[in-house]
């Protein structure tokens, strides 16, 4: 047996009139909904109202456990139709006040009330879009005064262009006059930089080099006359590894040639032959190896 359609089940199914007539086209939310089918829960039990609860109704949850309490239940959009028949149109209806209207009824629910319609916006002027004073600043003299003496002349050649346009050239022009104005009080005063001739743009400054300082050579001589012989020979060893390791151009290397000086030159003074290179701390070296039995 095929299932009967929805019209079928809302006209002649007591459990889906019910429904309907219990809920009507009221807001009703969910915390309230149970309570409304109470009546219809004890004639026809339970199973057979949440089932047709099920086809009737939708409301945010509805797969859930615990929907929202404030949740808003209305009837299904394939409902909507059958609702119709028994309780009328639905307050959003396009002819639910011409229906109750025709008939001289009063509507059950209020009217609700149309949008106003907008007001169409008064179109928004324009700003006059014409060069800043900054970018008035960066231009050179011949752009200035072409701007000041063009802009009058556009006015008169062009009547049939539109008020922006000519709001633009009128702005550019006075603006062009004012910087021409400013460029003179400035060179009266002395201080209009140096103007830079045609065809010869103004080079970039050449950023410098910045230079890493070491220590200097006094520096590492004043060091190597506080040190024990030990710490010479010591010395000595790690500044031959730092120039080999580093090179000569690096600027480890060059910090490596200069202490390797400064002892050499101490170790000298002292009259200590700079032992070769792997064997500065060999004295020492021998003495920490055990001996054997």
């Amino acid at each position: 047996m095929s299932a009967q359609p929805m019209w079928q089940k809302c006209a002649w199914d007591p459990v889906y009139k019910g429904i309907i007539k219990a809920l009507r086209w009221d807001n009703v939310q969910y915390r309230d909904l149970w309570g409304r089918l109470q009546p219809l829960i004890d004639q026809f039990g339970k199973e057979r109202v949440q089932s047709a609860t099920w086809y009737l109704l939708y409301y945010e949850g509805q797969m859930s456990t615990c929907p929202s309490p404030l949740a808003k239940v209305t009837f299904r959009r394939e409902a909507r139709g059958s609702c119709r028949q028994i309780l009328g149109p639905a307050p959003d209806d396009k002819d639910y006040e011409e229906f109750y209207r025709v008939n001289n009824r009063i509507p059950p629910w209020p009217v609700p009330k149309k949008p106003e319609p907008k007001k169409p916006e008064a179109p928004k002027e324009q700003a006059p879009v014409g060069y800043t004073e900054e970018e008035f600043r960066n231009f050179d003299l011949h752009q200035v005064e072409g701007l000041a003496r063009r802009g009058p002349e556009l006015l008169e050649e062009r009547p049939d262009a539109d008020e922006h346009q000519r709001q633009t050239w009128l702005v550019n022009a006075q603006r062009a006059k004012a910087e021409l104005e400013r460029r003179e009080k400035e060179a009266r005063s002395g201080i209009l930089p140096v103007p830079v001739p045609e065809g010869e743009p103004l080079a970039p400054p050449v950023p410098k080099k910045r230079v890493k300082e070491g220590r200097s050579q006094e520096d590492y001589a004043a060091d190597a006359k506080k040190m024990t012989k030990r710490s010479l020979l010591c010395a000595l060893r790690d500044a031959r590894k730092k120039v080999k390791q580093h090179g000569k151009r690096s600027f480890a290397g060059k910090e490596g040639k200069k202490e390797l000086a400064a002892v050499e030159a101490e170790l000298h003074a002292r009259a200590i032959v700079a032992p070769p290179p792997g064997e500065e701390t060999k004295e020492w070296d021998d003495k920490k190896k055990p001996k054997k039995e």
